[in-house]
C-alpha cells in the first residue's frame, strides 16, 4: 500500500533493464521522472480507494529513453482475510499496434481528403459489385446530396442495363485477375438518359 514493488516478472525486468533484486522493494519514484511517478502513484491510490479495476493506455519511456505504449490494467489485491494489501498491474506492450493504428489513421485522413476534393469519380465496391463508398463528385453526378446514400446500390440501379452489365463484367475481371483496368474509355449512360464519356 506504500507503493513498494513486491514482484516483477522477467519481461518487466527486461523492459526496465534491471534485475528483480534491483526493482523489488523500491517505488516508481526511483525509476521514473517525478511527474510520471506521481501519475502512477495516483492511479494506484485510485484502485485502492475505490477497490475498482483501472484500465488505460499510456506512453512509457524505458530507462534508455525508448518510447513504448503500454496497455495497463491495475486491480486490487486482498489477503486471505479479505483485507486490501496492495495492487497488481499487468502491462502489455502495444507499441507496434499503436504505430500501425496511427499510420492507418494518417492514410485514412489522406484518402478522405482525396475523396472529398477530387473532381474525378471515385468509388469502392464489394465482390458483388455493390457500392461501399463513393465520393461527392460521383454522388453529385447521380443526383445524390449525400454520398452515403449510394452504399449498397448496384450499377443496375443507376445506369442503363447495357452499361451496368458491362461494368459488372469489368469489376469481375479486375477481381479475378488482380490486374487494374486503366485508360478504358467508356460511355456511361444513366437510367434517365444522360450520357457521360
Amino acid at each position: 500500500q506504500q507503493g513498494r514493488i513486491t514482484f516483477v516478472n522477467k519481461l518487466m525486468c527486461e523492459a526496465m533493464h534491471r534485475s528483480a533484486s534491483q526493482i523489488i522493494g523500491r517505488t516508481d519514484y526511483e525509476f521514473f521522472p517525478a511527474d510520471l511517478a506521481n501519475k502512477y502513484r495516483a492511479d494506484d491510490r485510485r484502485v485502492m480507494e475505490t477497490q475498482q479495476d483501472f484500465e488505460t493506455s499510456e506512453e512509457f519511456r524505458t530507462p534508455t529513453g525508448e518510447r513504448r505504449v503500454m496497455h495497463v490494467i491495475k486491480t486490487p489485491v486482498y489477503d486471505a482475510s479479505g483485507q486490501l494489501v496492495g495492487i497488481q498491474g499487468i502491462s502489455s506492450d502495444v507499441t507496434v499496434q499503436r504505430r500501425a493504428e496511427e499510420a492507418l489513421e494518417q492514410e485514412r485522413s489522406r484518402l478522405d481528403s482525396l475523396m472529398q476534393n477530387l473532381p474525378d469519380f471515385i468509388w469502392f465496391k464489394d465482390a458483388e459489385s455493390r457500392y461501399l463508398r463513393v465520393n461527392p463528385a460521383l454522388a453529385s453526378a447521380w443526383g445524390l446530396d449525400d454520398p452515403h446514400a449510394a452504399i449498397g446500390r448496384t450499377d443496375l440501379e443507376i445506369y442503363d442495363e447495357a452499361y451496368a452489365r458491362q461494368s459488372q463484367v469489368d469489376d469481375q475481371q479486375v477481381i479475378c485477375s488482380g490486374q487494374p483496368l486503366v485508360t478504358q474509355e467508356e460511355r456511361m449512360t444513366f437510367r434517365d438518359g444522360r450520357t457521360l464519356w
